[in-house]
């Protein structure tokens, strides 16, 4: 019995999932706009279907002042039409702007479905916000990094560590390192000709770091090891963090 009653919930619970996630497809009443409006609404209808968003946006946001000039019209209609730019908006994760069609949706039609995609898309705006937490490294890319834009003055600093082991500061070492820098100079010049800067200012600083006898290379060469040999550096330059150094 007890199987029996689980899995009519689970039925249930499916089939009202169902609706509730695909209710957005839903085919709305073409009756309740006028003849002049009843194409565009098909079309916009067929396009969302097709998953063509980019296609279907530019005519929602035709529609929705002319339904909305019409203070007759019938709500649910101007509701449908906020609710797939809200949809259009999530798929481009462009939450805040879905946020907003979705309560204008809500406010023509109150709908419970309207209040849980709200707060669906609001707890995705806080599970980014981890993005906002500072980082001591940062992937090298466009709008990235501490600056996060390319200007003509560029800091490099090589940090050479000699875990004692495997690696010398040696002559050889030093021309192999100053090949590595020639590289990465060439690669800000050519990110430099993207934003049409010509004249770089480079100016590059060589720290070796000697590590103490007994620790291991393997400690060395792990990603937190290397944030706290830079912290340490730091300290010692009279610096209070990898900002104020750079």
């Amino acid at each position: 019995m007890k199987f029996k009653l689980f899995s009519i919930l689970l039925i249930l619970a499916i089939f009202f999932g169902v609706i509730i996630s695909s209710d957005h497809k839903q085919k709305p009443n073409f009756y309740k706009v006028d003849i002049q409006e009843r194409a565009q609404i098909e079309k916009i209808y067929a396009l969302m279907n097709e998953q063509k968003y980019d296609l279907a946006l530019p005519l929602i946001e035709i529609s929705l002042p002319k339904l909305l000039a019409k203070q007759s019209n019938d709500g649910s209609m101007i509701a449908w039409l906020y609710d797939m730019k809200a949809h259009v908006m999530a798929s481009r994760y462009h939450f805040h702007y879905a946020i907003e069609a979705i309560t204008k949706a809500n406010q023509h039609k109150s709908d419970l479905r309207y209040r849980k995609l709200r707060e669906e898309w609001l707890e995705e705006i806080d599970a980014m916000q981890g993005e906002r937490q500072l980082r001591t490294s940062y992937i090298s890319g466009r709008n990235a990094g501490l600056s996060q834009s390319l200007t003509n003055d560029i800091h490099i600093a090589y940090i050479y560590i000699d875990d004692n082991r495997s690696s010398k500061w040696s002559g050889k070492q030093r021309i192999k390192n100053q090949v590595s820098v020639d590289k990465v100079l060439d690669w800000y010049k050519q990110q430099a000709s993207h934003y049409a800067i010509d004249e770089l200012d480079f100016k590059v600083r060589y720290f070796v770091v000697n590590s103490p006898k007994g620790v291991g290379k393997e400690w060395l060469r792990d990603p937190a090891a290397f944030r706290q040999i830079l912290n340490n550096l730091f300290k010692r330059l009279s610096f209070r963090g990898i900002g104020e150094f750079i």
